[in-house]
C-alpha cells in the first residue's frame, strides 16, 4: 500500500516524516488547555516564517525596521505555496501537524525549537558568538535523509539572518506564548556543541 494511506499512523510513530516530496513537522502539547491565545502566537510565528523563506526564496534581503513579526505574518497572501497545511488533534493533550514541501515545515520545526532553546538559556540564541551560521542542522535519527541536501539547513541560517535579531526576540517571545505551561513544542531538539577550537 502507499505510504499516504499509514499517513496518520507514520506520523504518530515518528512524528517528523518525509512523505514523498512533502514534510510533516509535528508539534505536541501537554496543555490541558489550548486556547485561541496559544493559537494566534503559534500561526504569527508559522507566518512570519514562510515570509522568510519567501525573502530567501526571491533572493531578498531583510525587512524595514519598525515590522514586527505580526505584521509581517498578516502581509502573508493566503494562496502562498510555502504556507504549510494544518492539521491539528488537541485533545489536551494533542498535536499540531504543518504539512507542506520538504523545506518549509521543517525549517518551521527547527526555529521553534531553536527558538525555544535560545529562549531558555542566552547561550543558544543563534546570534550570539559565530552568528547564525554557527547553526547546523542534522537528521538525528536516520542517515539516509541528510537536511543538507535539500536545502534546509542553509535555509534555516538564510531566515535568521532576513528575520535579524530584533525579530527574532519577537519569534522567541511568540514561542513563549505558545508553548507556556506545556503548550506547543517542536519535536526538534537542540544540543549546544562546544567549539574544540575555542579556548
Amino acid at each position: 500500500m502507499r505510504a499516504r494511506s499509514f499517513e496518520r499512523v507514520l506520523g504518530a510513530a515518528y512524528k517528523n516524516i518525509v512523505l514523498g516530496d512533502e514534510f510533516l513537522a509535528r508539534f505536541v502539547t501537554a496543555d490541558e488547555d489550548f486556547t485561541a491565545f496559544e493559537s494566534y502566537h503559534f500561526n504569527a510565528f508559522v507566518m512570519a516564517v514562510v515570509a522568510a523563506c519567501r525573502r530567501v526564496e526571491g533572493g531578498q534581503g531583510p525587512w524595514d525596521d519598525g515590522l514586527s513579526i505580526y505584521d509581517i505574518a498578516a502581509d502573508v497572501q493566503g494562496q502562498d505555496d510555502l504556507v504549510p497545511d494544518q492539521e491539528a488533534s488537541i485533545h489536551s493533550p494533542g498535536y499540531m501537524t504543518l504539512r507542506g514541501s520538504i523545506l518549509i515545515p521543517a525549517v518551521m520545526s527547527a526555529l521553534f525549537a531553536l527558538a525555544n532553546a535560545s529562549r531558555a538559556d542566552p547561550r543558544m540564541d543563534p546570534f550570539e558568538g559565530a552568528g547564525v551560521h554557527q547553526v547546523n542542522v542534522v537528521n538525528s535519527e536516520s542517515e539516509a535523509f541528510n537536511p543538507c541536501d535539500v536545502g534546509i539547513d542553509q535555509t534555516v541560517k538564510d531566515a535568521l539572518g532576513i528575520i535579524g535579531h530584533t525579530r527574532w526576540k519577537q519569534m522567541c517571545s511568540a514561542e513563549f506564548k505558545a508553548s507556556d505551561n506545556d503548550g506547543l513544542h517542536s519535536i526538534a531538539t537542540v544540543e549546544s556543541i562546544e567549539d574544540e577550537n575555542q579556548p
